[in-house]
This record gives C-alpha cells, structure tokens and sequence, in this order.
C-alpha cells in the first residue's frame, strides 16, 4: 500500500480532501496540543485550530 504526505494549511482544504478521498478512516493531520492541553495548533504556521475546526477534524 502507498501513501502521500500533504500540508493542508486551511480547514477548507481539509474539507476538500475529506470529501474526494472520503477519508473515513484515521488520518494523521498536522495538529497538537503539546504548549497547551486541548488547544490545537497548526504545525506549519501554530496558528489556533478553533472549536469549529476540532468538531469538522475529530469527528466522533
């Protein structure tokens, strides 16, 4: 099985590719909480992944 590393910088383009490859499974996205516990933090720019965000990204 192959894979592909993207940089999605912008929820839109999250959405986008969620919606064309269907990403149903786990995906690894470039988030974390490591400077504060349950505020996520874009890697590329630590710009804040607000609620919205969160609720689109960790789906339940």
């Amino acid at each position: 099985k192959s894979s592909h590393l993207y940089t999605v910088k912008t929820l839109e383009k999250f959405m986008i590719l969620q919606e064309k490859f269907r990403l149903d499974g786990v995906v690894w996205v470039a988030l974390n909480d490591m400077a504060t516990e349950s505020v996520f933090r874009w890697v590329h720019d630590n710009t804040i992944c607000n609620q919205t965000c969160q609720s689109m990204i960790f789906q339940a």
